[in-house]
């Protein structure tokens, strides 16, 4: 699945031109059932208590414009999401340089 997901990627993904901007955020989505291999009990932006959760990071264009969504167990904190993105950013889109703002949040 995860080979079929890169082959997509690289398919739809535009050119990156030197400067390009790109945009990451990272949410949690709390599930009803018990039964999906990648829920977990962590953070629930939701305030859901003892609710499983999956951790989402989607990656867009400047303009908003998705590039790339990855699922993560519902236990993963924020930080262990981005080094991937980084690694995503430079083998797959191409990106030479990356800098980083993020919020407290």
């Amino acid at each position: 699945m995860e080979a079929n997901q890169e082959r997509i990627e690289r398919a739809l993904a535009p050119k990156i031109d030197p400067g390009a901007v790109f945009l990451y955020d990272v949410t949690s989505s709390y599930l009803e059932g018990q039964d999906n291999e990648l829920a977990a009990y962590g953070y629930n932006r939701d305030g859901k208590r003892y609710k499983k959760q999956v951790v989402a990071g989607l990656l867009t264009e400047a303009n908003g414009e998705p590039l790339s969504i990855q699922l993560y167990p519902g236990n993963t904190s924020d930080p262990q999401t981005f080094q991937p993105v980084v690694e995503r950013l430079r083998l797959r889109f191409g990106a030479q340089e990356v800098v980083l703002v993020g919020d407290r949040g």
